[in-house]
């Protein structure tokens, strides 16, 4: 569209998902564009998921003004909702999840996201004695009893206590510790003096004790997993 369009009535586009495949109809080349009247989108294809983005209209050169009246926009499943922030600035809307990824968990596994019941941080449904935290921590299933003997490893290959743990990628909101003891009542995680870090990724956590094995024969080393205060 060339020069200058208002949507001052009713306007409808259509957006359509085919697997990772995104498109939508596309109003393009306006020098100015007045956003005005109601504006309903229509979906098709493939489910919606967090990140999906669909532009609407791109400019020629200049900026939107305006707002619509109202907006119609496709439903979505779960906790997912529109981010249309960008709406005026680039005539983008984005599917976003409001919730943390520990509250996306929870949703996944108790259908809820709330820190309460049997989705509480400390509690143990399965009985494996596994808190949710550390099966969150460790990507495990806290709904099938288990053990973390394929993702919490200790060794003594290198003379000294070491510890790799296998992290859930997914936990950003999370802090992951590795502390050692001489006595199970004093843990310290200080890098450089108690502990260094071998390994630190997204998926991978790999520190071995500064002390050697022969040096303290009562040497205990753990995987200490905090959490913000969350509803």
């Amino acid at each position: 569209i060339n020069n200058s369009l208002a949507l001052t009535g009713s306007t409808t586009l259509e957006i359509h998902k085919d697997g990772t495949t995104l498109t939508a109809d596309l109003l393009d080349g306006m020098t100015a564009l007045t956003l005005d009247g109601d504006l309903t989108i229509v979906a098709s294809g493939d489910p919606l998921v967090a990140g999906d983005t669909f532009v609407l209209f791109t400019m020629a050169s200049g900026s939107a003004t305006g707002s619509f009246t109202t907006l119609d926009l496709p439903p979505l499943p779960g906790s997912l909702e529109w981010d249309t922030s960008l709406l005026i600035s680039n005539g983008s809307i984005t599917v976003v999840n409001p919730l943390t990824p520990l509250q996306t968990w929870r949703e996944l596994h108790f259908e809820t996201s709330v820190n309460f019941g049997d989705a509480a941080d400390n509690a143990d449904p399965d009985h494996d004695g596994l808190a949710n935290l550390i099966e969150y921590a460790l990507d495990l299933d806290p709904n099938e009893s288990g053990t973390t003997a394929a993702t919490l490893i200790a060794d003594t290959t290198t003379g000294h206590l070491r510890l790799s743990v296998v992290k859930n990628p997914a936990a950003t909101d999370i802090t992951y510790q590795v502390q050692v003891s001489s006595d199970l009542a004093d843990w310290r995680n200080v890098e450089g003096t108690d502990i260094v870090t071998e390994e630190a990724t997204a998926s991978s956590l790999i520190v071995r004790d500064n002390t050697p094995i022969t040096a303290e024969p009562h040497r205990s080393i753990r995987l200490k997993v905090t959490s913000p205060a969350q509803p």
